[in-house]
Formats: C-alpha cells, sequence, structure tokens
C-alpha cells in the first residue's frame, strides 16, 4: 500500500519498533511514542516521501530512521536512551537516499554514558565491518535543531562506512543549538568520501561555532579535507 496516516495515537512499551512501514508516504502526526525499556526499541521508520510532524518519542534505539529519500521530520520532540542516535542514517547493508529535510526537533535529553559506544550520537552512520556494501546519500539538511541538555556521553556526529563504499555528501545543519559541546567521529577511508558537510550559526552555550577545532571534530585533518565548513552570519 502507501499513503497510509498514523495519528493522534499514544504508543507505550513497544518490544521492538513503536512503527515501522517502508510503504511511500506514510505520514506520523500528533503521535505520542513512550515506556522504551527494552534495549532494541527504535522508535520510526518510513519509506520515500515520509513524513514524521508533531510527535514525542522516547526510543532506546535510534528515535528516527532517516533511511528513505524526501523524508520530512518536522516539530518533533525526542528523548533518547542509552542506545542509538537521534537519526540514524544507516546500519550495516547498502543504503540509497537522498533529499531529507529535519526541522525544529528539539532533543530534550539523551542517556548515552558510554563515550565510543559504535551509534551513541546525534547522527549516526554504520557501514557493514565484513566486506560488501556500497552507500550513496546526498543533500540531508537539518535546521533549527536544539538539544536542550547538557550530554555527557555520544557524539554529534558518527560515522564509519566500514568496508563499504561509496559516498556521503551535501549534509547540511542549520542553526544547530547545542548545551554542551561534544565530540564527532568521522573515519574517512580509501574507499569512501565524506564531503561538503556545512554547519551554519551552530552554537553551544550560546556561542557561534567558526571552526572545526572548536565544534571538536576529530580527526581534524582528515574532516577538513573532506570539505567540513563552518560560518557564522
Amino acid at each position: 500500500g502507501s499513503s497510509h496516516v498514523l495519528e493522534g495515537l499514544v504508543l507505550h512499551d513497544p518490544p521492538k519498533f513503536y512503527f515501522r512501514a517502508y510503504a511511500p508516504g506514510v505520514a506520523v502526526r500528533g503521535v505520542k511514542m513512550l515506556g522504551a525499556w527494552p534495549y532494541n526499541t527504535d522508535g520510526v521508520a518510513t519509506g520515500e516521501n515520509g513524513v514524521v510532524r508533531d510527535s514525542f518519542i522516547r526510543a532506546n534505539d535510534d528515535t528516527i530512521k532517516l533511511f528513505s529519500s524526501s523524508m520530512l521530520v518536522q516539530d518533533c520532540t525526542l528523548w533518547q536512551g542509552s542506545n542509538g542516535a537521534c537519526f540514524q542514517l544507516g546500519w550495516w547493508s547498502s543504503h540509497s537516499q537522498r533529499d531529507i529535510l529535519v526541522q525544529r526537533v528539539t532533543v530534550l535529553h539523551a542517556d548515552w554514558s558510554q563515550p565510543g559506544s559504535a551509534n551513541d550520537g546525534v547522527v549516526d552512520l554504520r557501514g557493514p565491518q565484513d566486506g560488501g556494501g556500497e552507500y550513496s546519500i546526498q543533500n540531508i539538511t537539518w535546521k533549527d535543531v536544539r538539544l536542550d541538555a547538557a550530554i555527557t556521553g555520544g557524539a554529534l556526529l558518527r560515522m564509519d562506512l566500514g568496508s563499504a563504499s561509496g559516498s556521503v555528501s551535501q549534509l547540511s545543519f542549520s542553526r544547530l543549538s547545542m548545551a554542551s559541546s561534544f565530540p564527532s567521529t568521522v573515519a574517512v577511508g580509501s574507499n569512501h568520501c565524506f564531503s561538503n558537510f556545512s554547519f551554519v550559526d551552530m552554537t553551544v552555550n550560546g556561542q557561534c561555532v567558526h571552526n572545526i577545532t572548536i565544534a571538536r571534530m576529530q580527526p581534524a585533518a582528515a574532516l577538513t579535507k573532506a570539505g567540513f565548513t563552518f560560518a557564522c552570519t
């Protein structure tokens, strides 16, 4: 099917995903998702042209999967558990997606407590570790995203394509506000490329971040070569 709508419900105590429907044109609106106590309770995944809007999601794995092209996520509030990312771009197998917009999203809290964990980050991307895989990810925009509380673990970006080949480009962050800074790790390998990442008016405690060192993105040399830019307007 296509164009299914989930609206106005309260979903609680999921054993796995709250909602996963890879049909095109799916809309999730005005939904509350609560009580994600098991370890692998992901939030929402949709197909192409999916919409997630005006919802509260508390997940204990990846909160929103940005796996499909032309998705729209807006006016949502997230509470991230200890295992997973707020926005997941890929996990193990091949992925191809583009033209995604995330806007006006607040992350109230994240329970990350193990720095260096594979997928604990605001934005995560994880390729296969044992061969194979092809990634093509382009043109994803985050606008007016606010991290309300100081976060002691996790990362802003945690990206490693592992043994996969491919490219990730044109990721744009505009007016990203953080209560505390925390590092990012992006693995740049010979068979894949990260390029054209832009950060405009990204602030930490109200102070605009204007270079890669202040942003705590490591290794700085690799990221600079990949085309990471910062601007304060």
